[in-house]
């Protein structure tokens, strides 16, 4: 029984630490979508560096800027 109550404390820090990622680093930026806490259970502390990317203050998106029609230009 010791082995299954390790397993389980393993697996539950696994998924506690992906699920405090989405919380403390997307939740409070707007990221509410569930299927961020999939990936955060999923991956879990695997999730940490893909949380902090996505919660960069930082515009990384194209859209169309002023350039000629139908090119594409960074913002941000």
């Amino acid at each position: 029984m010791e082995t299954v109550a390790y397993v389980a404390v393993v697996i539950a820090l696994w998924v506690l630490a992906g699920l405090a990622a989405v919380v403390v680093l997307l939740a409070r930026q707007g990221y509410r979508h569930w299927g961020w806490y999939l990936m955060g259970a999923v991956l879990g502390p695997l999730f940490i560096p893909i949380a902090a990317e996505r919660a960069d203050g930082t515009s990384r998106c194209w859209s169309a800027g002023r350039g000629a029609p139908g090119t594409r230009t960074r913002t941000g």
